[in-house]
């Protein structure tokens, strides 16, 4: 199981976010051939199972 990430306010409306954000720009093509598509998709579950938000935004929209 993943460590948690702490998390941290953001602004005064109490939104939380993670202390830590997951980059994924280097996963495609930015820096050198692109990763493993599989490997990546494991990477981003394990990020999210650790609590990691990419865009504290896109988690309260309904999509």
């Amino acid at each position: 199981m993943a460590s948690r990430v702490p998390t941290r306010q953001l602004g005064s409306q109490g939104l939380e976010v993670s202390a830590l954000g997951l980059g994924c720009m280097g996963m495609s093509d930015f820096y050198g051939a692109p990763k493993p598509e599989p490997d990546m998709i494991k990477l981003i579950h394990h990020a999210i199972n650790a609590g990691v938000v990419g865009n504290p935004l896109l988690h309260q929209r309904k999509f």
